[in-house]
């Protein structure tokens, strides 16, 4: 099971409909891991060291869809809804931000699985 990491600032990278892709970092409570989805937050793992940090009620409070998400053999499974990010773990679960070793494999694992979608405005 992932939890929050009581380190004091973290790297991650951030995806938002409005901003796109963006590496920042960022304080490692709660707090702030809620401010960045806009809500509860949920942790998708999408590799052994790579995990997406969602707005777990992003589809049921009608938040614009930002990517699909593909399994192992790319097929799509399910779509996040609202702003997420990606960092990694300890070996004892603990979320820490992304570093030259594991930011290369949150690019890819966002490659892989994790297909953006654009922002469509309706009148």
């Amino acid at each position: 099971m992932t939890s929050l990491n009581p380190a004091t600032k973290i790297t991650i990278l951030h995806v938002t409909a409005e901003r796109g892709l963006s590496m920042r970092d960022v304080d490692a409570n709660l707090e702030s891991y809620q401010s960045l989805v806009g809500g509860y937050i949920e942790c998708l793992r999408l590799t052994p060291r790579i995990d997406c940090w969602l707005n777990e009620e992003g589809k049921l409070n009608g938040l614009h869809l930002t990517a699909i998400v593909l399994d192992h053999d790319g097929e799509p499974v399910d779509v996040i809804a609202g702003p997420f990010f990606l960092a990694s773990h300890d070996d004892e679960g603990n979320t820490v931000g992304l570093d030259g070793e594991t930011l290369p494999e949150a690019v890819a694992a966002l490659r892989k699985h994790l297909v953006p979608l654009p922002r469509v405005e309706t009148v």
